[in-house]
This record gives C-alpha cells, structure tokens and sequence, in this order.
C-alpha cells in the first residue's frame, strides 16, 4: 500500500531536487564526477521521449570518467570497468530510497552505452499526484516568505487614443502585465503594477477584452507644483546640467557686433549734424525754403547711409537684444552658483509640461557622463550607446517629457516606501516596446540622477516587445483596434460553433461561452510568441472551414480543460446514481495500474516539470544590466503540448469503465491522475489571467 498523502510541497522543483540528490549521492561515495558544461549542468541528464528504459542517461563519456579511475583508497580500485558499473547500480538503487524519486532499475543502453536510471514508476505516480491535488487551492501561490516587491510600471497604453480605443500591441502590453504580474507573485514576489490606461472611456474595452483590473493596480498619480519644484531643483544641482556652448558663443558674436553697429550709427548722426551746420554757415542768406532743401539732403545722405547697412542692422539689433538678456543671465549665473530656472509655482497652469519663461539658454542633461561616472554598462547587455544628452526645455518652452516621466516615477517609489520596511527589496520594471526602449531608457538614467538618493537603493530592469503587425489580409495603412479584432475572431468562433451544433447556438449561455473562447484565443495569440519577437496575426476574415493554425491553440487548450470537467462531472452523476462508489483515498489508489506509456508521459512530462517550468520563466535578473528575459510564451506552449497529449490520450482510452470490480482499481488511478492533469492546467490558465470553462 502507498504512504499516506504528506503535505503539498508546489516550491518544489522534482527534476532539480533529483539531481541533486544524485550529485551528493557521488560526492558521498566519492566517486569522480565532471559537471556537464565547464561545470554549468549536470552529470545526469533528462529525457522526454522513448522512456520506458528509463528517465535520466549519464553519457558514456561522464560515466567512464567516474568509474574507470576511482580513488586509490577506494575499495573499488582492483575492480574492473563493468563490475564497478554493476555495484554502482546497485549502491544508486540503495540510496535512492530517500530520495525524492526512487530509482527501480539500473542498466546500459544497448545503444549508446550511456547508463539509464529507471524510476519506480508507482511511487513517483503516487508522490507527484498527491503534491499536485494538495497543492490546488494555494494554486501558483509559493509557500515562501515574500522575496521583495516588483513594481511593473507600464505607461505606454493610449497614448495617441482619440477614440477610446487602443492598438493590438497596446493590448499585448497589457496582456504581458497582467501575465508578468502572475508569474512574480508564484515565484515568491509581491506586485505592484502600474498601468497608465490613457482615459476612463477605456474601460469599457478592457472588460470586453478581459484585462485585468487588479487590486494591486497602483493608481495614476498626478503632479503637483512641487513635485515639479523638486524635480526643478534636482536639475538646478545635478552636476551633469550643462549649457549649449554653440549657442552661447553665437549669442557673444553678436554682442561684439552690436557694438560696432552703435559706434557706425552714432558717426553716421554726427556726420549729418556736420554738414548741415556748415551749409547754414557758407550761405546764411538762403531763403527758408532753401534751408529746407538742406535739411533734407542731408537726411537723405543720412538715410543712405542707414540703407547701405540696413540688412546688418537690423540683424544685429536682433542680436543686440538677445545679448542684453544673455548679459543679464550672465550676472545672476556669477550672483549664484545654480542655474536659473524656471520656478513651476509661477505657472497658473500646473499640468506635467511646466513651461519656461525666463531662461532662453539651452540645458542639457548630460546622461553619457552619468552612466560613464557610474559604471554603467552600454552596448548589448547595457543601455543604448547613442544615449547622449537630454535637452530640459522643448522649443515650445515647455519642459521635457521625459523629465516629467522621472517626477511620476519618483512619486509611485516613494508611495512604496511608506508601506515597506527597510528590508524589503524593490525591483522596478518596465514594460516598453521597442519602438519606445530608447526613451524609457532615458527615463531610468534621468531619474537615477536626479533622484539618486532614491534611485541607488532600487534595480531598474526593462522587458521589451515586438509590434503586433497583420500578416495577410489586412492594409497596412488601416490596421485592426483591439476591439476590431475582437469582434472578427468573435464572429469567426461563432461561426465555427454554428457550423458544429446548428441553430442551438444562441442565448446568453452561448454568447458568454463564445466570448470566454474568443478571448483565449486573443491572448494566446499575442503570449505564445517569445515577447521580443513580432507578432504577426491573421487578420483576413476567411471562412470558418479553413484552417487558421495560429489562432486555435487557446480554443484547443480550453477545450480540453471543458473535456475533462465533462469527464468529472459525468462519473459525480453516476456516484449519485450508485453506478460507481466514490473516488477513494489516494493513499488506497495503486498506480501500478496505470500502465500505458502516454500516461506515464503526462506525469513525467507535464506533472514533474511544471512548478520548474514557472521559476524558469522568470530566470535570473542580473543586478546592473537593465535588460531581462521573462519567458512570457512557455506557459502557453506548456499548455498547448498538454493538451495534445491529452487529448491523444483520452481520445484511445475509456477512462469510466464498466462497473466492475476489477475495472475500478484502474479507473481510480486514472481518474486522480487526470484530476492532477486538470489542476496543472487550472494553474496555467490562471497565470494567463484566463477563467477556463467548465462545459462546451
């Protein structure tokens, strides 16, 4: 009889947690060992396919250089090769016992020569489907303490909406938010997201298309003047603020002509006063109006002057007065050591572009400088090498967005630190589109400098990903909204139904059932791409009956879920009839029964793997390197393979029998490990942000 069910363990990892209990297992029997890799894996590796010889292989290269050459005071040292590998076998089989997964048999492929490790296939079932069923309702919650928070910021929806509507790459923004999001709270995280929808007429399209609106949604804050004060002043002492010396010099250029331009003009009077003052001398008996004439002939030599240097004149009496007021600034900068800037309180308008309105000389943030003094990598694994400068005010006056992008930043990091204790880490990260990585860049150095006695505590990482483009069937230049696309995968899969069950397809019961599928469909589409790649949909409104293999994996998956609660629910009824007793205890099943290989295969294969599978998908985040690799598409492709082997599966075996007694056993067995099968894929579905369907 099996052991009785112990508490769920979802944090464990069964692969790893096996292969390191074979790793201590040679370290203990000092045995020679050679990680595979330069030391990056394991001497023990994992099969998928073709298992009934065993689940784990150690090449024959590995294997030779552990046993050939033991130890010389090993008591295996007079032994020859394959006597060692037999008490090797043997010893592996012994320890195994405390293992997490016990090893059955021992033996060398006939076609490599590797050594295959054979689980005991009863133990394994019943250790795993027990873990799996006890685990159900903390789901993908880890039972660790938290590791930090994740502050997902995500800023970049609607920007340009007119219309209360929002792109296909906007929704796939939002789909990997809400996705991102579910995959650092299994890992131990908290999270906090930050989503900026653009405006409330959005909301409307974000139920339709089932986005989620999380109560760890951080709400939009606004910017106050001093918050642009500080941020002002931040600027007024960064030592990385600099001016534009081009302009500066041009501006002192033409102060030195202006001056010359004073002294011509002034010589020019001077020479008209001259002559008239000697034509009234040589002939003072001229009538008045001969003295008129004088007068003006000489204020038209006077004026002919002026007209030969009017075309510099006047340049330089533009640049006359923009050097008094560069004179100007030039004296309160010698008054005070900081820059004079605009201060936002003197604004009536408070909005986030304060404008300018006494300095006219350029500023410039000088972000190389800063990443350079700091260490900070650029390249490939860095920031973009073409960062430069930041110019502060725009050529309307108004200040850089970008700046104010830092001040809303700044403001969602210190709400989080009034609810945090000094121990817990915050991570920031950034979901951005390629087409916008340059600017959020600029966001995270500017905000690092201006707000360093923040920003120096904190690791800012930015997750990018591709546009959402058609691939046929639909104009560039009139691309599909997200609502659009909704409703023509709506109509498609309506039509699809139609097609299979006739005219019973109406109602609200249909109608709430076709839009649960449409939007699998949807966010399947846009998740199972790896999230840096372009997705490239199909967008043609073609017949049903054709096939259309890109959208159908979400379709697929929630149909197999359905499947299988129609399979539960089925076997429920017929308990309540008195056809079948009810399920028993797990720790009464024997699995032994369960003797098909492709059962095998949905343990071993989906079962095991899955809660490393979600750890993976988040990897590792390196401290310094602002990029990171979420593997947003594996869940969907795990979900997909699932599902096909499991409809292989449940299409070639009768899982309820006959009522007969020796046919129960079995059926027990399979029906707890098809409940196993089902929670993983609830689990799944759950990190999607999708509610599965419990009848077709």
């Amino acid at each position: 009889m099996a052991a009785p069910c112990m508490g769920p363990n979802i944090d464990t990892d069964g692969f790893k947690r096996f292969q390191c209990n074979f790793e201590t297992f040679l370290i203990e029997r000092n045995f020679h060992r050679r990680k595979q890799g330069g030391g990056k894996g394991y001497i023990l590796s994992k099969l998928t396919k073709s298992l009934k010889d065993g689940e784990f292989r150690i090449p024959p290269v590995l294997l030779k250089e552990a046993l050939t050459t033991p130890p010389p005071d090993s008591p295996n040292s007079e032994i020859n090769f394959s006597d060692r590998v037999q008490n090797f076998c043997e010893d592996v089989i012994k320890a195994s016992k405390s293992w997490i997964y016990r090893v059955q048999e021992c033996k060398i492929s006939k076609v490599d020569s590797s050594l295959l490790l054979k689980l005991n296939r009863s133990s394994t079932f019943h250790s795993v489907i027990c873990d799996v069923i006890g685990s159900k309702d903390r789901s993908n919650e880890s039972s660790q303490q938290s590791k930090g928070i994740w502050f997902i910021n995500n800023d970049s929806v609607g920007i340009n909406t007119e219309n209360n509507d929002f792109t296909l790459a906007d929704l796939r923004s939002l789909y990997l938010s809400d996705h991102i999001g579910c995959l650092l709270k299994a890992n131990g995280f908290e999270v906090v997201r930050r989503v900026n929808i653009g405006n409330e007429g959005m909301n409307l399209s974000l139920k339709t298309l089932d986005v989620d609106n999380p109560t760890d949604c951080h709400k939009d804050i606004s910017i106050t003047d001093t918050d642009l004060d500080i941020l002002v002043k931040g600027v007024q002492n960064s030592q990385y603020t600099v001016e534009d010396s081009s302009r500066t010099l041009q501006q002192k250029a033409c102060v030195e002509d202006s001056s010359r331009t004073l002294e011509q003009k002034s010589c020019v009077e001077d020479s008209s006063k001259t002559l008239q003052q000697k034509a009234c001398v040589e002939d003072s008996s001229r009538t008045l109006e001969q003295k008129t004439c004088v007068e003006d002939s000489s204020k038209t030599l006077q004026q002919k002057a002026c007209v030969e240097d009017s075309s510099r004149t006047l340049e330089q009496k533009t640049c006359v007065e923009d050097s008094s007021k560069t004179l100007q600034q030039k004296a309160c900068h010698e008054n005070s050591p900081n820059l004079n800037l605009h201060n936002p309180h003197s604004e009536k308008d408070s909005s986030h572009d304060a404008t300018r309105t006494e300095s006219k000389v350029p500023l410039f943030l000088n972000l190389r400088n800063f990443i350079s003094d700091y260490g900070l990598p650029m390249g490939r694994h860095g920031y973009d090498k073409n960062i430069s400068k930041l110019q502060v005010w725009n050529e309307d006056g108004k200040l850089c967005k970008i700046l104010t992008k830092c001040a809303v930043l700044q403001k969602h990091v210190l709400s989080l630190q009034e609810k945090m204790d000094s121990k817990t880490r915050l991570h920031i990260l950034h979901v951005v589109s390629y087409e916008r990585r340059f600017t959020q860049q600029q966001v995270d150095i500017a905000w690092q400098m201006l707000y360093n006695d923040t920003a120096k505590h904190y690791h800012q990482v930015h997750c990018l990903y591709g546009s959402v483009i058609a691939r046929k069937g639909q104009s560039s230049t009139q691309p599909l909204t997200a609502i659009d696309f909704y409703h023509l995968r709506q109509s498609q899969m309506k039509q699809a139904w139609v097609m299979k069950y006739g005219s019973d397809v109406q109602g609200d019961g249909w109608d709430s059932t076709i839009a649960a599928m449409t939007t699998a469909i949807i966010k399947f589409e846009l998740l199972s791409i790896t999230a840096r790649n372009v997705v490239k949909l199909d967008t043609s409104d073609c017949d049903s009956s054709e096939v259309r293999s890109d959208h159908k994996g979400g379709s697929f998956v929630i149909y197999n879920f359905a499947r299988l609660s129609t399979l539960f629910a089925n076997y429920h009824n017929a308990v309540k009839q008195g056809v079948y007793p009810s399920l028993p205890d797990i720790s009464s099943v024997d699995f032994s029964l369960l003797r098909e290989e492709e059962e095998w295969e949905l343990l071993f294969n989906y079962l095991v793997p899955y809660p490393g599978l979600v750890k993976d998908c988040i990897g590792d985040v390196t401290p310094g390197n602002p990029h990171v690799t979420i593997a947003t598409h594996k869940i969907c492709q795990f979900l997909i393979n699932v599902s096909r082997d499991l409809s292989s599966y449940y299409g070639r075996v009768h899982v309820l029998t006959e009522p007969r007694s020796h046919l129960l056993p079995t059926m027990f067995a399979r029906l707890y490990l098809l409940t196993a099968v089902q929670q993983i894929m609830k689990n799944g579905l759950a990190l999607l942000n999708i509610t599965p369907l419990e009848q077709v």
